[in-house]
């Protein structure tokens, strides 16, 4: 299974989707303190860290997180069907899409609008990780079909 190079694409991307949940995506800097944006939360960085929005207001990011986890490696067990594969990584790809588009629409229209602050990403590499995962599904898949088509030549030729 390890030996395709898709497998290791695939591996690839669940880990940078699991690394997620550990790298902020984005920091805020006030007067009033130190803010992080991070898969579970937005916080006010302190001693102590005090949730500013409520729980829910992340749940859909640590939602589309895991979904994205267990899907990829359920397509990476998939390895004898190339077809299943394929359906289900553009699925994954699609929702992976979601997900970056969800985590800048929360950095800059609702966290910008309550609070008046603007993001920084320099010191943040959380935010990179879903976009490396989307580069290796697109890799993946590319790979998947360079072996479905090699299937399919091998079987006309019989």
């Amino acid at each position: 299974m390890l030996q395709r190079i898709q497998s290791v694409f695939l591996l690839l991307a669940c880990l940078a989707c699991i690394l997620t949940f550990f790298f902020p995506f984005a920091e805020f800097f006030s007067d009033l303190g130190y803010y992080r944006f991070t898969l579970t939360g937005f916080k006010h960085i302190s001693p102590e860290p005090v949730a500013v929005f409520s729980w829910f207001f992340a749940f859909p990011l640590c939602l589309l997180n895991s979904v994205l986890i267990v899907m990829t490696g359920y397509i990476l067990s998939l390895y004898k069907n190339r077809v299943r594969q394929l359906k289900l990584l553009r699925i994954s790809v699609f929702i992976n899409i979601i997900l970056v588009g969800l985590i800048f629409y929360y950095a800059h229209s609702l966290i910008e609008q309550k609070l008046g602050l603007s993001p920084v990403y320099t010191k943040s590499i959380g935010i990179y990780f879903p976009l490396v995962s989307i580069i290796f599904q697109i890799l993946a898949n590319r790979s998947i079909r360079k072996d479905e088509m090699l299937v399919r030549s091998a079987d006309r030729l019989r």
